[in-house]
């Protein structure tokens, strides 16, 4: 096995390199290390920009008119910086014949890391202001070639120059173009540098990425679609119009033998860079995306009513000047003698919220960390409501509808001590 983790160290970089340039659907807008250089400070890069003077009169007798060319350059400081520690027992790397030795970096690369790294970018570029932005719905294969047509027409006429756009287009979309069967859908495809399908979960407006700590809620880590996003239909990219540098893109390997802690394989990633645009060519970016919905987004969680009971409890028995500041939730918690509705004998701070989705006719599915009973809790249309007992404002209440993920902050709660209402 050490001789595994050896040859690993010594290819990791090749193979994670060539894993990204495979896999992810923004490793051509990467620009080369000869255009950027390092900066004062280790957070930033150097990158040139080149200006000149246009056209002027010619003079038969003095000839031509001077000009300048100026070559200047600007600092850009790294916007995006992640990592993450993955560890596994040597029995358990053992049992299964070395294959989650064999298995975790590319996997690790391919099923966490690329897609992140592609959903990041898109956002990015996506909140551009300068950019073009197009709303649409596209329901027919003649529609997805008509607003790419008119998109590559509007990029000609900003004089964007035709070589080096790039095709980002969902698999379902380019599915429609191609079904044509047409020359001019072919036509217009081949004109592009590379057209290339991404997953709709990365090809988003907005998205939410995830600390990875416990203390949020986020040990999984990763990102989520943004509560305001949309999705895309497709981006047009002239890669020249990026500035897409990674400075930083390494595996750490330890073996079992250099762990301190235990007996563990332990996996240290990084990832470091630059996901910014030029400012004068952002004409070369152009996306398209669906309509946002006209309905607001619902509320998740509201306060209970003080005369509705719960468990034979009166919610004023419960509860007073209970709030939400966006996620957190504030007011006071009174101490609870004989709650015998909830758990017989039951006593302590309970909080009573109602949960809106569940309501109005959603699976929605409730855990309480640091919680003396484990496990989750579904509420639905028939009990929507959530009583939680609490004995700490420092633990969290996550709430999961499908792929949303709220999580209610409690520390603007007082807990009221026994005796203390």
């Amino acid at each position: 096995m050490p001789n595994s983790i050896e040859l690993f160290k010594k290819h990791a970089p090749e193979l994670l390199d060539k894993i990204y340039k495979k896999e992810s659907t923004t490793s051509d807008f990467d620009m080369s290390d000869k255009l950027v250089q390092a900066g004062k400070n280790a957070n930033e890069i150097i990158i040139p920009i080149l200006e000149m003077d246009g056209l002027g009169d010619f003079d038969r007798k003095s000839g031509y008119l001077a000009g300048d060319i100026k070559l200047t350059s600007e600092t850009k400081k790294f916007n995006y910086e992640r990592g993450r520690k993955l560890q596994t027992d040597m029995i358990d790397n053992e049992e299964t014949g070395g294959v989650i030795l064999g298995n975790v970096s590319a996997e690790f690369l391919r099923t966490k890391v690329i897609p992140e790294v592609d959903a990041v970018r898109y956002a990015a570029y996506s909140a551009i202001p300068e950019i073009s932005n197009k709303e649409e719905e596209l329901a027919s294969g003649e529609a997805v070639y008509k607003a790419i047509a008119a998109a590559w027409d509007k990029m000609t006429d900003d004089e964007v120059p035709e070589s080096e756009r790039h095709l980002r287009i969902t698999s379902i979309l380019l599915g429609m173009v191609r079904d044509m069967d047409s020359y001019k859908s072919k036509d217009l495809l081949s004109k592009f540098a590379s057209v290339k399908t991404v997953p709709q979960s990365r090809f988003q407006t907005e998205i939410e990425l995830l600390s990875g700590k416990d203390d949020d809620g986020e040990r999984v880590g990763g990102f989520k679609k943004g509560e305001g996003s949309t999705d895309i239909n497709f981006m047009i990219i002239h890669k020249p119009a990026l500035l897409q540098y990674t400075k930083h893109n390494k595996m750490k390997v330890f073996t079992p033998d250099q762990d301190q802690e235990g007996d563990n394989y332990k996996w240290l990633y990084r990832l470091y860079g630059l996901n910014e645009y030029y400012k004068n060519k952002a004409a070369g970016i152009h996306l398209s995306h669906k309509k946002k919905s006209s309905v607001g987004p619902q509320k998740t969680v509201t306060v209970a009513e003080p005369k509705m009971q719960v468990y034979g409890k009166d919610v004023s028995d419960l509860q007073e000047n209970i709030e939400f500041d966006q996620n957190k939730v504030k007011g006071t918690l009174k101490y609870v003698e004989g709650y015998n509705g909830f758990e017989e004998g039951a006593e302590g701070n309970f909080l009573a919220i109602e949960i809106e989705e569940a309501k109005n006719g959603d699976s929605v599915i409730a855990e309480l960390s640091e919680s003396e009973k484990k496990g989750t809790v579904t509420l639905n249309s028939e009990d929507y409501f959530l009583v939680s007992k609490i004995h700490s404002n420092t633990q969290k209440i996550t709430l999961k509808n499908g792929e949303t993920t709220k999580i209610l902050d409690l520390t603007g709660l007082t807990l009221n001590q026994k005796g203390g209402n």
